[in-house]
């Protein structure tokens, strides 16, 4: 039997259950990359999104000491 690769991609607003069934996939093994969790990352104190947002918007970006 051959394995196959594919894509699938969950989409909805918020409160439709997108990471419940994200959970339901990644239990049992399959791999998983939720966007939020990635774009949390970037917007976190020492981000690599920080910079990028400081040039573009520099009320944005607070200094955090």
């Amino acid at each position: 039997m051959t394995r196959r690769t594919f894509l699938l991609g969950l989409t909805g607003s918020i409160g439709t259950g997108k990471t419940t069934v994200s959970q339901m996939f990644f239990r049992p093994g399959v791999r998983v990359w939720n966007a939020d969790l990635a774009v949390a990352a970037l917007y976190a104190a020492g981000g690599a999104g920080i910079p990028a947002i400081a040039r573009l918007c520099p009320d944005a970006v607070r200094d955090p000491a």
